[in-house]
């Protein structure tokens, strides 16, 4: 688990410095990619020692904890509030919209989506 969160950190400072650069971020392809890496990440953790269940648990835990942590760190690193929505992206334009429309913080679809994911991983745990 933490050779998987410092993935997602080391992920948050290459956007960081590409937007230092800018350079645009192909969010689509870099999602896929980050896909493929917590799968790699968790595959080495499965070789380790980690069991199937945990694995499986760890790779439906990880989008909603990367989406947290990614946001965090960027804007952490680029001095904003810990709570900035960006732009350009379809996801923070929807985050956007749902703040406006709702008048609820955008942080409860992410902490709601990761408790949805840590449901189904104790689920799996508990009947698999």
């Amino acid at each position: 688990m933490i050779l998987l969160i410092l993935v997602m950190v080391l992920n948050a400072c290459i956007h960081f410095r590409k937007i230092a650069q800018n350079q645009f971020i192909q969010y689509s392809p870099e999602n896929i990619g980050s896909a493929f890496v917590i799968v790699g990440v968790v595959w080495i953790e499965f070789a380790l020692g980690l069991s199937w269940q945990d694995a499986v648990g760890l790779i439906i835990v990880a989008p909603p904890l990367r989406w947290i942590i990614h946001d965090l760190t960027l804007n952490y690193l680029r001095g904003l509030a810990w709570d900035y929505i960006g732009t350009r992206s379809k996801l923070d334009r929807f985050l956007r919209a749902f703040r406006i429309k709702t008048g609820l913080h955008y942080i409860i679809v992410k902490v709601a989506l990761l408790g949805v994911s840590v449901g189904a991983w104790w689920w799996l745990g508990r009947f698999i």
